[in-house]
């Protein structure tokens, strides 16, 4: 029976979390578990899961940021909550609410339980690649951090410091994973 990709990804996710730190990626690989989640949602709603560990380390280095708002409450802006950090409140689109799956099939929807963050994430991500008419990670990370109607105003990626480091972080991920994973990366280019 062959190996499906999806499976090879998650394998390979590992081995390069468990890779030296003078190999491994600046921004750090998954964890097994991060790295699962991002296999399951990305397959669910067919969004490469390179594209959402990019979102997973910028938005919580894959869970593990002690900050506010990634395992309880919200962040300190009290806009956004969980692992992917999806806006929780109207003034930022209500994405959670509009959005939210039950990505591990216990019948609840909790965004700071990573299966369930990550799918919503994964669905948002369609969402966005139809706002922005485009599936390139690059500007996919730039509606996720900035939201669709800066990339739509500025006709690219926008100008803000933040959204540029959180892009050029997203692409690095998006590029050097595939490679090491043997699989297909998600788009980058602009």
């Amino acid at each position: 029976m062959p190996f499906r990709p999806c499976i090879l990804l998650a394998a390979a996710l590992v081995l390069a979390a468990a890779a030296p730190a003078a190999r491994a990626d600046p921004a750090g690989a998954p964890p097994r578990g991060m790295a699962e989640d991002y296999v399951a949602a990305g397959e669910r709603f067919d969004v490469a899961p390179d594209l959402l560990a990019a979102i997973g380390f910028n938005e919580s280095r894959h869970g593990r940021a002690r900050l506010p708002g990634v395992r309880s409450g919200v962040n300190r802006l009290g806009c956004c909550a969980g692992p992917a950090q999806l806006c929780v409140v109207r003034s930022c689109g209500r994405v959670w609410q509009r959005h939210r799956v039950d990505g591990d099939g216990d019948g609840r929807r909790r965004v700071h339980d990573p299966d369930d963050a990550f799918a919503t994430a994964a669905r948002f991500v369609v969402v966005l690649r139809g706002l922005i008419r485009s599936r390139r990670a690059a500007l996919v990370l730039a509606a996720y951090n900035a939201g669709p109607g800066a990339v739509r105003r500025f006709g690219g990626i926008p100008p803000y410091r933040e959204t540029l480091g959180y892009v050029r972080t997203g692409v690095r991920i998006v590029e050097r994973l595939p490679r090491r994973l043997g699989v297909a990366p998600a788009a980058v280019g602009e």
